[in-house]
């Protein structure tokens, strides 16, 4: 099977949607997410179909998504890893579209769900969600006026070698790390970081009622929280830095910062400025340190080695997991041995 045979058997999920279903959409709380969301909504919209409710989770907190969805006969989630949601999943009496780019589950997905995944035909290539989710719905009805949606959302989840065919209509650039000083790639810096502000629910509605690009980065409300986000930004990498300890090629810190969720965008600025080496952020949420690793040379497959060590997964360059607080010590020394440092 090709991808466009699973995008036949999404199709066919969509079409079967009667008026008197309630769908539940759920989407990773991230750039990528919430723009495939929003483009997923946008969607809908054009095929006369309805969304029941719209939330954001986390693969962090997996247990909230599965609450949340209980109920529901309809589910649709886009851009959250589905090998920690799996088993709940199978054994629900719902019917489930999935539209994910995360690395594919060992174990068997259960016939009630439509796993759509580039990564089932092509296991390394990158291909953000937002582009997945555009293309899919470009299949069933034309949305080429949420194109440049899809442009910004790929960039924020940098999508750019595998993903060319779409960006290059919008952006000429060579090299993936100048994609941020794109407008588009500005956009999706400024659309996300006003998040700690307005929340992520909020950004969701500008992104669905916004008609062009220039209505999106002029939005008050996006201006202002963006500024906001700046200054505590900066603090956040300071603190950062002050808890920082390199070990070999590895850059290792565990600390609490201000802002929800910053973790993955210090850990990626770090990375990018510093590609030799290995970056492990350890962001203090709750009970537990949700793990932001990034390796921008990739000699090694990051959510591999997550993966293997029991706490998490992603992508070679970028990947994540989560820790309890207690065990801290531990991660650090079994991380150091796998690494070989």
């Amino acid at each position: 099977m090709e991808i466009t045979e699973q995008f036949k058997l999404g199709k066919k999920f969509i079409e079967g949607l009667k008026p008197s279903d309630k769908v539940i959409l759920v989407h990773h709380k991230d750039a990528d997410g919430t723009y495939s969301a929003a483009i997923t909504a946008s969607a809908f919209a054009k095929l006369n179909k309805k969304i029941h409710k719209i939330i954001p989770g986390t693969t962090e907190k997996s247990h909230e998504i599965i609450k949340s969805v209980k109920g529901y006969k309809k589910i649709i989630i886009v851009d959250i890893g589905i090998e920690l949601l799996l088993a709940d999943l199978n054994e629900m009496d719902a019917e489930i579209l999935y539209i994910d780019h995360h690395l594919v589950p060992e174990k068997n997905i259960g016939s009630n769900i439509t796993y759509i995944n580039p990564r089932l035909f092509e296991p390394e290539i990158y291909q953000p969600a937002t582009y997945v989710v555009y293309k899919f719905f470009s299949s069933i009805t034309n949305i080429s006026d949420k194109e440049w949606l899809a442009v910004i959302g790929t960039i924020g989840d940098y999508g750019f070698e595998d993903c060319r065919d779409l960006l290059d209509k919008y952006i000429k650039v060579n090299e993936k790390r100048d994609i941020w000083g794109t407008k588009y790639g500005k956009a999706a810096i400024i659309t996300i970081g006003a998040t700690a502000e307005i929340g992520f629910d909020e950004l969701l509605n500008i992104l669905v009622e916004a008609e062009n690009f220039d209505e999106l980065v002029k939005n008050k409300n996006i201006v202002d929280g963006y500024k906001k986000y700046e200054t505590l930004y900066e603090k956040d990498k300071e603190t950062f830095v002050k808890n920082s300890e390199s070990i070999g090629k590895l850059v290792f810190s565990a600390a609490t910062y201000k802002l929800e969720r910053v973790g993955s965008s210090i850990a990626t600025e770090t990375s990018t400025k510093n590609p030799d080496k290995i970056i492990f952020l350890l962001e203090k949420v709750d009970d537990f340190y949700k793990i932001h690793a990034r390796y921008q040379k990739g000699g090694i497959s990051l959510g591999e080695l997550l993966r293997k060590m029991g706490i998490g997964g992603g992508h070679r360059q970028a990947a994540g997991g989560k820790i309890k607080i207690t065990a801290l010590k531990e991660f650090k020394n079994h991380l150091i041995k796998e690494l070989k440092l």
